[in-house]
């Protein structure tokens, strides 16, 4: 799901930045935030997930040994997960250095420099997008992880809705 968003921003961030590149360029709300701004949300970002990542593969071995001790054998799923979060894992550091790349750039430019901070805007504006994406993602197999972990509360069903309303 999140790769066709991320598409749709880098599309519309780069047609921009093409055609009209003084709407990113001149941007005051831009400029402000692509700049060590960018940087510190954007490690934030990257130390919580990183984290985050780490608990899951932990979680995710649980997982595996408990419906292992079941007979229950999902290790190829498991290893499909594991494989999806150490991707979006290395997406979130490899945009964090695109980044930097991006900001020493953008450092060098005269201000008339129209086109090319607008192009340094529209790729700043892509890697927020990729990390926000990732960001849910997680979140999501968070989401999914803990729902399997617990069973649900009396009168609810997995995916949380109620018994008897027609889902559950």
């Amino acid at each position: 799901m999140k790769w066709p968003i991320v598409a749709i921003v880098t599309l519309s961030s780069f047609s921009v930045a093409v055609l009209k590149p003084e709407w990113l360029a001149k941007n005051t709300f831009l400029a402000s935030l692509v700049s060590y701004e960018l940087v510190s949300i954007l490690i934030v970002i990257l130390t919580v997930t990183m984290a985050s990542v780490a608990n899951i593969h932990l979680a995710l071995g649980r997982l595996k040994k408990s419906l292992a001790d079941k007979g229950v054998d999902i290790g190829e799923q498991i290893s499909g997960a594991r494989r999806e979060l150490s991707e979006n894992a290395w997406y979130l550091f490899g945009s964090f250095c695109i980044l930097l790349v991006d900001l020493l750039f953008k450092g060098s430019l005269e201000p008339e420099s129209i086109f090319w901070i607008a192009m340094t805007h529209a790729i700043a504006i892509v890697i927020l997008t990729v990390n926000l994406a990732i960001l849910y993602d997680i979140y999501i197999s968070v989401y999914m992880l803990t729902s399997l972990d617990e069973p649900p509360h009396p009168g609810q069903s997995g995916d949380g809705s109620e018994i008897g309303d027609g889902h559950g």
